[in-house]
């Protein structure tokens, strides 16, 4: 049998014809652009692309299914950021402005639509932000600086000072 896939209503259907019966679960989704490694907080570049495909690999141009992206894993609260949902333009769908806000790594983001097989994309990791530069009045200071935390005792007199490194 024969299946071509007609939009329905933003969706697909199945069309029959004629012959033997096969699966009506033909259309699945594919990562042609998968997502890369980033900062933090960063833009992924390039745009992730997820395309509507058959089962003979070739782009379904027609309907305009949407298509909604996730993070996985997502075990310290990690959020994907940007538009998580589009609508597939001549069967690809193209997320322009997706980031992570935490660093970690082995990531991958899933693709799902209501009337395709979803898609889990390549793994990838996100690095924590790069330290910046520190300005004050005599420049640049470091890349790095120290939190200097210090308490009074008290009966002596004295004060007890503790450096904290951070990256700013």
């Amino acid at each position: 049998m024969r299946l071509g896939l007609v939009p329905i209503a933003g969706a697909f259907s199945v069309l029959a014809c004629g012959g033997d019966s096969t699966s009506p679960e033909s259309a699945h989704l594919v990562f042609k652009v998968q997502p890369s490694t980033v900062s933090a907080g960063q833009v992924i570049a390039p745009p992730v692309q997820v395309e509507v495909e058959n089962t003979a690999g070739d782009v379904i141009a027609s309907g305009t299914p949407t298509i909604t992206l996730s993070v996985e894993p997502n075990v310290f609260g990690a959020k994907l950021s940007g538009q998580t949902s589009r609508t597939a333009t001549a069967g690809v769908a193209v997320f322009s402005d997706l980031s992570i806000t935490m660093s970690g790594v082995g990531y991958t983001l899933i693709a799902v639509t209501p009337d395709a097989t979803g898609a889990t994309s390549s793994g990838f990791n996100v690095r924590p932000l790069a330290p910046k530069a520190i300005s004050g009045a005599g420049g640049t200071v470091s890349r790095q600086a120290s939190v200097v935390l210090c308490r009074n005792l008290p009966r002596s007199g004295l004060s007890t000072c503790t450096g904290i490194p951070f990256r700013a």
